[in-house]
């Protein structure tokens, strides 16, 4: 009996430090989350502007594409 009560001890001590460290870990991950976000607006901007200038030059490359396909 008591091996069987020191085992539920031991097992529920474990359990409650894997939910603490569980919920730890979920707590960093919403903080880095928010701060990506923060800084993902920032950089989506950016992201954007460079974005606008690929896309003219895909649309360079296509027109260059269909004028190869006249010719």
């Amino acid at each position: 009996m008591r091996m069987m009560v020191m085992m539920m001890i031991i097992m529920i001590t474990v359990v409650m430090m894997m939910i603490i460290m569980i919920t730890v870990v979920m707590m960093m991950m919403m903080m880095m989350m928010i701060d990506d976000d923060d800084n993902d607006d920032d950089n989506d901007d950016d992201d954007e502007e460079n974005e606008n200038v690929d896309d003219n030059d895909d649309d360079d490359d296509h027109d260059d594409d269909n004028d190869n396909g006249k010719y």
